[in-house]
């Protein structure tokens, strides 16, 4: 029988879920049975829930026994070449459902309410400042174009992180905000714009004050991802948290930044089927 043990990462919350997930779908559509550790990294956060229900619990570091590549973007970007669709089109339709049962349930337990009364009438944007405030904002076209030749030629066993280009996590510049909430306002005009974010948000004081922006920063992360995902328009930023967000999302549409990391998901490729709209 084919195994498959979920990774815990070194990193953060965002980058440890969307490990989780990719993993998760190689295990389905290579007919593994699931695993994952009993002390697995986050544990206790509501949007690992759907891996401890699911999962079966295994130490052994050594129970996978079919290939996986390593480092985050090989992880979501084999499933992708064995599946030739998005991994947000196929969650969409094979793990959405029962994964979202099992967080709503967390929701309800931990109480949360939302700030607002109709999702219908919310854009939300994420804006990651904290650990990464002092990184610069970039064109990632040049990773997501690396990334997309390998997933579409089926050699993402020729992947190589030096020869990708830039490809990091970090906050929106301030000028590409700006731009798109211009457009934002343009074909959404009757809804409210949120920020959800945490660290210092004064750099974009002007853009808040112009565009009667409401903010939200929360020390309760699941909370922030509450939020993000109960919107009817979501823009993510160059952010796995962000991600975290676009898997679950409730409402009608994502925008999604190019870069490489996002598009190892199949996002921005000829197999992406998921509707969303991206931005440089």
């Amino acid at each position: 029988m084919n195994k498959i043990i979920l990774k815990d990462r070194d990193d953060r919350y965002g980058s440890n879920t969307i490990c989780k997930i990719s993993n998760y779908i190689l295990g389905i559509i290579t007919n593994c049975e699931i695993y994952r550790y009993s002390k697995m990294k986050y544990k206790y956060n509501l949007f690992s829930s759907p891996f401890i229900e699911f999962c079966k619990i295994s130490n052994d570091k050594n129970i996978t026994n079919i290939k996986i590549y390593g480092g985050i973007r090989g992880n979501c970007a084999y499933p992708v070449t064995l599946i030739k669709k998005d991994l947000i089109s196929y969650f969409n339709e094979n793990l959405k459902e029962k994964f979202i049962k099992t967080i709503d349930k967390k929701f309800i337990e931990n109480k949360y309410k939302l700030p607002w009364n109709n999702n219908n009438n919310i854009i939300c944007i994420h804006i990651r400042i904290d650990d990464q405030s002092n990184i610069k904002d970039y064109d990632g076209t040049k990773s997501s174009n690396y990334i997309k030749q390998l997933i579409e030629n089926d050699k993402i066993s020729n992947y190589d992180k030096t020869k990708m280009g830039r490809d990091i996590q970090c906050p929106i510049r301030e000028d590409k905000l700006e731009k798109l909430l211009e457009e934002l306002k343009l074909n959404y005009s009757d809804k409210e714009i949120h920020i959800i974010y945490s660290g210092d948000i004064k750099r974009y004081n002007k853009i808040i004050n112009k565009y009667n922006i409401i903010l939200h920063s929360n020390k309760d992360i699941d909370y922030d991802l509450y939020l993000l995902i109960n919107s009817d328009i979501l823009i993510l930023s160059k952010s796995f948290f962000s991600l975290i967000a676009g898997f679950y999302h409730k409402g009608s549409q994502v925008y999604a930044p190019i870069w490489g990391s996002f598009t190892s998901l199949g996002l921005n490729t000829k197999y992406d089927n998921s509707n969303w709209k991206y931005y440089i």
